[in-house]
């Protein structure tokens, strides 16, 4: 598991993370209790659904690139903005 170590180093790391199929390191960079919306108009949360939101969207087999337009850090919470995501587009 490759966690960044720095706030401006956690949109390489997830791409990375989805590039390479790491769940454990994807689920370790959310919080569970926050919302993920694997597909238009359908937000899911929580432990169980998030791992499965996650799993479906790595079953795409494509390639996730994200460019950083902005990001912010207290303590050990990291916000980030991006331009340009490419969630998974297929190969």
């Amino acid at each position: 598991m490759n966690l960044p170590k720095r706030a401006e180093d956690a949109h390489s790391a997830l791409a990375a993370a989805f590039n390479t199929g790491e769940v454990a390191t994807i689920l370790n960079m959310y919080d569970s209790s926050g919302i993920i919306v694997p597909e238009p108009g359908k937000p899911v949360s929580g432990k169980a659904q998030f791992e499965e939101a996650i799993k479906a969207i790595l079953a795409i087999k494509g390639t996730m690139e994200i460019k950083t337009v902005y990001c912010m850090q207290t303590g050990n919470l990291a916000i980030g903005g991006r331009n340009g995501i490419s969630p998974m587009a297929k190969k």
